[in-house]
């Protein structure tokens, strides 16, 4: 051992890490590196170095989808956007997840989603937001001791970041569309007849315009949602007009027995069909009611 480094590791043993390093002006990291000390994550030493090589742009702050952060208080972050992948073409899911590195002494890295939101890009509307939880927390195995500081920055690279992003692709954000799904589902502006439709209109708008194809794939769905006092929807292309007619078919029994109602909720089976259908394609649709 160099005279240097002895006495270096002297002022260590009197004032300490931290004050070591405010000394000699250099960074945790570096400090550790000559002493060629190893790490121990339960004592805090593990965490300072990855946040302190995050925040100086030594370890990647990119993970595929996800940007990695830190905050004031130490903590990592990663944030996730995904653009029409689950729901309807014009929103986009924004996830936050805490997963800091062997935080507050830990030997281990918790896990946690902070918060998931599902925003409307077209007028910039918050659909719904999830705040995280116990319902969406796990944690990456333990560590107890790394060799040197290159072994912790190599853990970090291969063990940390594709063992939360599986975790937020895996388990996260399955769970986390189920929940939202839940929740739309008794929201009036959203539901999933709408996702569905617009799915194989975007589909069908995208390709060769098959119309048979079309009318198929697009009857079918439909109808296999339940739309109050709807019996069936159907559609016809009408070659003259260069659109398609939105046959609905109302139960023309639930119309005799339900009257003081019915208005109502065939007004909103109609403008849910109507909405959906002219909001997001460029096709021209001719809606028409029948009973029977």
């Amino acid at each position: 051992m160099s005279k240097g480094i002895e006495n270096i590791r002297n002022i260590v043993s009197q004032i300490g890490l931290w004050e070591t390093k405010k000394i000699m002006g250099i960074s945790l990291t570096k400090l550790v590196k000559i002493l060629g000390m190893s790490i121990e994550s339960g004592v805090g030493m593990a965490n300072k170095i990855i946040i302190e090589n995050i925040n100086n742009g030594n370890l990647p702050t990119e993970y595929k989808e996800f940007k990695i952060s830190t905050n004031s208080d130490g903590v990592v972050y990663w944030e996730g956007k995904f653009y029409g992948e689950h729901f309807l073409p014009n929103m986009v899911e924004t996830i936050w997840v805490m997963a800091t590195p062997f935080w507050d002494g830990m030997t281990w890295t918790p896990v946690e989603t902070d918060w998931y939101s599902l925003v409307d890009r077209g007028d910039n509307t918050l659909i719904a937001e999830i705040e995280g939880g116990g319902d969406y927390y796990e944690q990456l195995n333990e560590v107890d001791t790394f060799s040197n500081v290159d072994d912790l920055l190599s853990w970090y690279e291969k063990v940390y970041l594709p063992s939360v992003y599986e975790i937020i692709m895996d388990n996260f954000l399955p769970k986390l569309r189920q929940d939202m799904d839940d929740r739309l589902d008794d929201n009036m502006g959203y539901s999933p007849m709408r996702e569905s439709i617009v799915r194989v209109l975007r589909e069908e708008s995208e390709g060769d315009g098959n119309v048979e194809k079309f009318i198929k794939k697009a009857t079918k769905i439909i109808n296999t949602i339940k739309i109050p006092a709807v019996k069936r929807v159907g559609f016809d292309y009408d070659e003259m007009m260069n659109g398609y007619h939105v046959n609905i078919f109302f139960d023309r029994q639930f119309a005799i027995d339900n009257p003081k109602n019915f208005n109502k909720v065939k007004q909103k089976a109609v403008q849910e069909i109507g909405s959906t259908v002219t909001s997001y394609f460029p096709f021209k649709f001719l809606f028409y009611l029948h009973y029977e």
